[in-house]
């Protein structure tokens, strides 16, 4: 397999990432590629990456589809069937990612005489939201963990 996309990339960064907490890094090259390459248009309807190019030539994009056949690929548990509360926080997290990517651009490409306070306050909402809702689900966690080791019977 070989997954095409960008060092910087975070959606790519996902999916390496995945590859080895899978033990999967020997079956997956990774390849750079050009964002609006002709190379990427060929493989990609919607020209992003990542691209996952499986055994068979057939192509594989976006991160979340790509993480989920290499999770079913060497049979993990990063999707264990029917948790949909998992599957809510990845959602919410591609989210996140994905305002926090259009406030750099703002900031890197826009003058500041021209950049929109409103947009940019409902971007860094987002962010907010999901980085306090990932910390209450945090903290419930650890609280429950605590109150079971509390009442471990050794």
């Amino acid at each position: 397999m070989k997954l095409f996309g960008g060092g910087t990339s975070p959606y790519v960064r996902k999916c390496r990432v995945t590859a080895l907490e899978l033990g999967m890094a020997n079956r997956v090259e990774f390849a750079a590629i050009a964002g609006a390459s002709e190379e990427l248009k060929a493989i990609n309807p919607i020209v992003k990456i990542p691209v996952l190019e499986l055994d068979n030539g057939e192509h594989l994009f976006d991160s979340r589809m790509i993480m989920r056949y290499l999770n079913e690929q060497a049979g993990g548990t990063l999707y264990p069937a029917g948790d949909w509360a998992m599957i809510r926080r990845e959602s919410a997290v591609e989210g996140l990612i994905d305002a926090a990517l259009l406030l750099r651009s703002e900031f890197a490409t826009r003058p500041e005489e021209k950049r929109w306070d409103g947009w940019i306050e409902t971007q860094s909402l987002k962010i907010n939201n999901v980085l306090d809702e990932l910390e209450e689900g945090f903290a419930q966690r650890v609280e429950i963990a605590v109150m079971l080791e509390m009442f471990r019977i050794d």
